[in-house]
């Protein structure tokens, strides 16, 4: 059985710039892995904006991560594995974290989310957390 806050620790709701636009997101983190899920994206400029929904197993994205965790079967490495096989290989939405230079995670109330540097790059990247007490449960899973 996994459990949140100990063999990985969840955000179900988050922001992020990534490649399909502006994102709300959701974050699951592992011990040597954070992945960054989008579920709805916008996109454009001037007058033509594009709104984009993402589905897993035929459901909005959010429901379907919440399903996978409630799913007593399915252990930690299980969901570990079908959030790989739905992001791919794609490094803006699953970040191994031992190839990371630095790990943040912040709790305060200007700033709430995880931010990351990879080695050899400048600046961090990352995607806030919308509820302050996730991201403590962040920050305590991580010991950053």
């Amino acid at each position: 059985m996994k459990r949140n806050g100990i063999d990985f620790v969840f955000a179900p709701k988050g922001d992020a710039m990534i490649e399909t636009g502006i994102s709300q997101v959701s974050v699951i983190g592992f011990k040597n892995d954070l992945f960054i899920i989008p579920w709805q994206s916008i996109a454009g400029a001037g007058r033509e904006v594009t709104t984009t929904t993402f589905y897993a197993d035929g459901r909005p994205v959010p429901d379907a991560l919440q399903a996978w965790i409630d799913d007593a079967i399915m252990s930690a490495e299980d969901l570990r594995q079908r959030l790989i096989a739905l992001v791919g290989d794609n490094p803006q939405l699953h970040i191994k974290l031992n190839e990371l230079a630095e790990l943040k995670v912040r709790a305060s109330w200007l700033s709430k989310g995880v931010y990351y540097k990879h080695q050899g790059k400048s600046g961090f990247r990352g995607c806030a957390i919308r509820s302050k007490e996730v991201a403590l449960l962040f920050k305590a899973f991580y010991g950053v």
